[in-house]
């Protein structure tokens, strides 16, 4: 069973996409990823280091938006459907944010 979400986003194979996290308290985040039909999530991005495709993955870090890290995937792929979740960094202030990624052929 997935995690609860809370934003559904629709996107079709091959386009591009960005979800936002907004840290408030840290300067730093972690960004999760859960295939559909699996309750173990793994890390996608922490601290500049990725763990799936680094040529397809992305955060980006607006100058004028302290504390804002835009997960990008461009090239969508079937196999990207899932929840998508990103945590600041510290366990004293557990902020977060959770996007459900469909993607269709």
């Amino acid at each position: 069973m997935c995690p609860v979400v809370g934003e559904v986003k629709h996107v079709h194979l091959g386009a591009s996409i960005s979800l936002r996290c907004r840290s408030v308290f840290y300067d730093s985040v972690l960004w999760y990823y859960n295939e559909l039909d699996s309750d173990k999530p793994y890390i996608l991005y922490w601290d500049e280091i990725f763990t799936k495709d680094p040529l397809r993955f992305q955060v980006t870090r607006p100058n004028s938006s302290r504390g804002t890290f835009d997960l990008s995937i461009s090239n969508v792929q079937l196999s990207d459907s899932g929840v998508y979740r990103c945590t600041e960094h510290s366990g004293q202030h557990p902020a977060e944010v959770r996007y459900l990624l469909t993607v269709t052929g």
